[in-house]
């Protein structure tokens, strides 16, 4: 992978959204654990988190195509009130356009460091786990663990 040929960007939402639903349809149907519930986003939601610049999503692109998002919900801790915490809500990249995702997740880190970010939450599907390859060695810890069960 040439990273000089992508350009990472943090990005509004109503500047990605609609080329982040194809990227999107991909990773459901990559990642989702159960297909009981079509992918349905809330974009009402992420548009007043993005409003409230509570909303992160950074971008990668090849010759101005998207290929990969990271997005984030950047909030005051409510556990921790002097912690500002950066939980990634979705991560993926195109799986032919893959190769770039530690430096990716490193250059997310550079964003939410500049936004005044204390601590960063990834979370992984069991199906990909991409903790133990790509984020223990940059210095992340397993800190949670999460199930899930289908109860309607």
């Amino acid at each position: 992978m040439d990273l000089e040929k992508i350009l990472f960007a943090v990005e509004p939402l109503h500047q990605v959204k609609e080329e982040i639903i194809p990227l999107l349809e991909k990773h459901w149907e990559e990642l989702e654990w159960i297909k009981t519930h079509p992918l349905n986003p809330d974009w009402d939601k992420y548009e007043s988190l993005d409003r409230a610049s509570l909303l992160v999503i950074m971008t990668a692109r090849e010759e101005g195509v998207l290929i990969g998002y990271n997005v984030f919900i950047v909030h005051q801790s409510m556990h921790y009130k002097n912690l500002k915490a950066a939980n990634q809500d979705l991560i993926y990249i195109a799986p032919e356009r893959r190769g770039f995702g530690t430096y990716f997740i490193h250059w997310s880190e550079g964003i939410l460091k500049e936004l005044g970010v204390d601590r960063v939450y990834y979370h992984t599907k069991a199906v990909k786990d991409f903790g133990e390859k790509i984020l223990l060695p940059q210095g992340y810890a397993l800190v949670d663990q999460v199930y899930g069960k289908e109860i309607s």
